[in-house]
Formats: C-alpha cells, sequence, structure tokens
C-alpha cells in the first residue's frame, strides 16, 4: 500500500465524501421524481458510460441518457392519467405541478464501501438498497420493493467524481 502524505489522506476523504453525497443526491432525485435529470447531472460524459437494472442493460451515452428521458416521459404520461382519475382535487394544477403526482420511489444507498484507485482517477463503490417503488400501469398501481446492492464505478471528470458504471 502506498503511503499517503497527510493532504493526499484529507483528498481521498474529500473524494469519498463527494462520491456517497453523490449517491445520496441519486435517492434524494428518485424520491422527488426528478430521475430524468440523473443522467445529466451524475453520469460521465464519456461513451462507455453504462446502466445495468432489472428491465435490461444500457450501454454507452445515448442508450443511457436514453433510459432517463424515457423515464421521465413515464412520470409525465403517468401524471396526466392520474389527473384524469381525479380531476376534482387536480383539475387546477399545472403540468409541472401534476409531474410526479402520485408515485413515490424510495431508493436508499447505505453501507457504502468505497475503494479510490491509487492514482485518484477512479474510485468504485457498493451499496446496500432497500427501497420501493410505486407507479401505474396498465393494471393500475403497482408497487415493488427493492432488496440489493448497487455498484458503481467512478471516473473524475472536470475535477468532479462521475458516474462511469451503474449496476442496480
Amino acid at each position: 500500500m502506498k503511503d499517503y502524505t497527510p493532504q493526499e489522506l484529507l483528498d481521498r476523504l474529500e473524494w469519498r465524501r463527494e462520491i456517497r453525497n453523490i449517491m445520496g443526491r441519486v435517492s434524494h432525485d428518485y424520491a422527488v421524481k426528478q430521475e430524468a435529470s440523473v443522467y445529466d447531472r451524475y453520469f460521465s460524459k464519456r461513451e462507455d458510460v453504462c446502466l445495468g437494472l432489472n428491465n435490461g442493460y444500457y450501454s454507452g451515452a445515448e442508450a443511457v441518457s436514453g433510459y432517463y428521458k424515457a423515464l421521465g416521459e413515464e412520470i409525465a404520461l403517468s401524471s396526466q392519467l392520474i389527473a384524469k382519475m381525479f380531476p376534482q382535487e387536480l383539475a387546477d394544477k399545472t403540468e409541472g405541478e401534476l409531474y410526479g403526482v402520485g408515485m413515490i420511489s424510495y431508493l436508499p444507498f447505505e453501507s457504502q464501501l468505497i475503494e479510490i484507485a491509487e492514482d485518484g482517477q477512479t474510485a468504485k463503490g457498493i451499496w446496500n438498497v432497500r427501497g420501493s417503488t410505486c407507479r401505474l400501469t396498465d393494471a393500475g398501481p403497482v408497487a415493488n420493493w427493492i432488496f440489493g446492492w448497487a455498484a458503481v464505478d467512478f471516473v473524475l471528470e472536470d475535477e468532479e467524481w462521475k458516474i462511469l458504471h451503474f449496476l442496480l
């Protein structure tokens, strides 16, 4: 193991904090129905980004950004359907106020283990995930529990940590 100077140790602790905060912000964005912004806010601009989920594996910037864009469109459509189901309660709401109404996603990332590469240019982490999602489908509302892990690779880009690979 390399011997680090006090400043290098401090930098590495700060990087761990920044990475934990990224994952906390991703969790928060899901909770407040801002999933559509996750790619632009937290993912690397490299072409080799990827996202692996139970419903598919998205490889490349176009595929990952397309997934999050489609997720935002699904949320908007679900919001419109809920507004039609509850016209008295939601008739006076704007499209922006309706966005995400009635749906919840709770994806807390817990018990992190973060490793920073020796060169300080990449990092990887694994988190326990115990959460739930609720969304509207053709069959009505569906709630799912999520138990598992999130494994994430990060890259330092323009002095900021960004997600490179995300497996949830």
